[in-house]
């Protein structure tokens, strides 16, 4: 009971520190680890983590690592042998199970510092996410989507929110914003007039969840990391 009352208390705390604070160093040796870690509160109040970083290299790699560890997801196949299957797989689609939710569709926005003082950044996005699937899909696919999971396929969500981060001189701060979407592994087969083939593929639905982090590194390209 001692320990959960602790926790609640640090979160309560976290909570309602306005600005940059709740510094913490991290081990610089090992690589894609951010160098300090702070917090910032934005208009929304959201509680979202400022990580510095010693080079780009560290900042690529910690964001892979992270891309990676949201993928590993646990995939719940269902079963095969259910007649709902043998009916959605007449319309060329398999549904092969639920896999959880992971990090998708990564954005960002930045601002360079190139003045000798600390500068303060404000900047508001305006983002948004909808559906995809990682092959092409006809007409149908929408229809045995909702027969099997049970909800609409097509779905966008939006946030707003606004971000004030101190930018150290000579420095870069990168604001880095994903959906949690839901991911669900299906199967197509096609026929032609002597064989049928089958790709896996996945269908990937977001959800109103955002996720959200700053950066601080030295200047480069975003987009390719340089």
């Amino acid at each position: 009971m001692f320990k959960k009352f602790s926790v609640l208390i640090l979160v309560l705390s976290i909570m309602i520190l306005p600005g940059q604070v709740l510094a913490k160093d991290v081990d610089a040796s090992q690589k894609g680890k951010p160098t300090k870690i702070e917090y910032i509160t934005t208009k929304n109040s959201e509680i979202v983590p400022l990580l510095y970083f010693e080079s780009s290299e560290d900042a690529n790699l910690y964001r892979q690592q992270k891309m990676e560890n949201s993928k590993s997801l646990q995939y719940s196949p269902i079963d095969q042998n259910t007649n709902q299957i043998g009916a959605m797989a007449s319309e060329g689609f398999n549904y092969l199970g639920y896999a959880g939710v992971f990090a998708y569709d990564y954005q960002y926005v930045y601002y360079r510092n190139t003045t000798t003082t600390e500068k303060k950044w404000t900047r508001t996005i305006q983002r948004g996410s909808s559906s995809k699937t990682s092959i092409s899909v006809n007409a149908e696919f929408p229809k045995v989507f909702k027969a099997q999971v049970g909800v609409e396929f097509a779905n966008s969500t939006t946030f707003t929110d606004t971000f004030e981060v101190l930018v150290p001189p000579n420095k870069q701060g990168e604001i880095w914003s994903w959906n949690d979407a839901k991911w669900y592994n299906w199967s197509y087969t096609s026929c032609g007039w002597f064989s049928c083939s089958t790709s896996n593929f996945s269908a990937t639905r977001p959800t109103d969840n955002f996720g959200y982090e700053i950066y601080i590194l030295d200047f480069r390209d975003p987009s390719g990391g340089a």
